[in-house]
């Protein structure tokens, strides 16, 4: 028998806002690592990279 997982919860993806760019930017420059910007802003180290 086959157990198929049944998930209907949705995706709720959000775009970066034009303030959490600028301030990925500016700690991008100053040498901060995409871990340390995404725990900051609460996101996911790969969504910050550039």
């Amino acid at each position: 028998m086959v157990k198929i997982k049944n998930n209907t919860k949705t995706s709720s993806y959000k775009h970066l806002s034009l303030k959490e760019r600028q301030l990925i930017e500016v700690w991008h420059n100053m040498g901060d690592s995409n871990r340390e910007i995404g725990r900051r802003l609460g996101r996911h180290y790969q969504t910050v990279k550039i």
